[in-house]
């Protein structure tokens, strides 16, 4: 299953939309500041096998726990294809629903991004009761 909220239907895409697995649609294509030439960026939720799975469909893994965003597990690309293996993907859901209805918040550099990502996760752990951030507004 594959949560593309209107992304154009690549092949790779196409692939990703046939798993079991949620991938969820992010980066310029989800905050609508896409380009003709933008990549797909998508984030899974970690399980045991989806490390194998990415790298049976050709992904080649780009990090591993080197992001400073405390969810992050790993990522992956194939052509203009990434994806983001997360450890809380409701969380990381719920803070990117929260962040695309404040675009002032959403610009800058990549790294400046970065920054404002992993203020916003940390800030949902810290200040959002557990189990809150599951329900969307």
């Amino acid at each position: 299953m594959i949560d593309t909220e209107g992304a154009l239907k690549s092949l790779g895409v196409l692939v990703l939309a046939n798993s079991e697995r949620t991938f969820h649609l992010t980066g310029s294509r989800y905050f609508g500041t896409s380009r003709s030439n933008s990549d797909y960026d998508f984030f899974v939720q970690y399980d045991k096998g989806i490390e194998q799975y990415l790298s049976g469909l050709g992904f080649e893994q780009e990090w591993a726990n080197s992001y400073d965003d405390p969810i992050a597990h790993s990522c992956w690309s194939c052509g203009n294809i990434h994806v983001q293996v997360v450890t809380d993907a409701k969380l990381k859901k719920r803070v990117q629903d929260w962040l695309k209805t404040r675009p002032a918040l959403m610009v800058g550099t990549k790294e400046q991004l970065r920054g404002v990502w992993t203020t916003a996760i940390c800030a949902f752990v810290d200040l959002v009761p557990i189990g809150e951030y599951n329900e969307h507004p």
